[in-house]
């Protein structure tokens, strides 16, 4: 699947569109904190390029930070342009409902599902449970050939049974997010 974000400038979107006005450090910071520079590949260097790349796209628009204490050159704050919350709502969207199953790009749009309506939300869950059927029958097709040898018989089973498993909690998400009250006790 063809995105026009990066999975970095996703995450820069997603962290500006969270926190409008933040520098270039705290979404830094932020990134740490959650641990998107291990599980989303989301390195410091390319926090930095990504900012530089939304606001060349006009996703993006910088002006000096104000909020800056300390020592060290004034920083600049930054916000999403509406043309950047326009393509952060159909990134978010597109990765919620079409990754392929393992992709770190569904977990980056998970962890900023917040900033689309919950209706969108559920909608988006309900696709991916559809696509996520659709791959594990095209898979079950593959995998009921003729002469597979044991080891490709077993990688099928393997990979048929984690999107199962993927399908059956996207499916338990879709619910929880339309009810709170579900959420809630999942959490007890």
């Amino acid at each position: 699947m063809d995105y026009s974000l990066s999975n970095a400038e996703l995450v820069v979107a997603l962290l500006i569109g969270e926190a409008p006005g933040v520098n270039g450090y705290a979404i830094r910071q932020r990134t740490e904190k959650r641990g998107l520079d291990a599980w989303a590949g989301v390195a410091s260097s390319s926090i930095y390029n990504s900012l530089k790349i939304l606001e060349s796209r006009g996703l993006i628009a910088s002006r000096p930070d104000l909020n800056k204490r300390g020592r060290g050159p004034r920083g600049q704050a930054f916000n999403l342009t509406q043309d950047g919350r326009a393509a952060l709502g159909r990134e978010l969207e597109a990765a919620l409902r079409r990754c392929r199953e393992h992709d770190p790009r569904f977990n980056i749009a998970l962890s900023g599902s917040d900033q689309l309506p919950v209706s969108t939300v559920a909608g988006c869950l309900d696709d991916r449970a559809d696509y996520l059927a659709a791959e594990a029958d095209r898979l079950r097709r593959h995998a009921t050939q003729d002469g597979l040898p044991m080891s490709a018989s077993l990688l099928f089973d393997r990979i048929i049974h984690a999107i199962e498993a993927e399908r059956s909690w996207v499916q338990d998400a879709a619910r929880r997010v339309t009810n709170p009250a579900l959420t809630a006790a999942a959490r007890r």
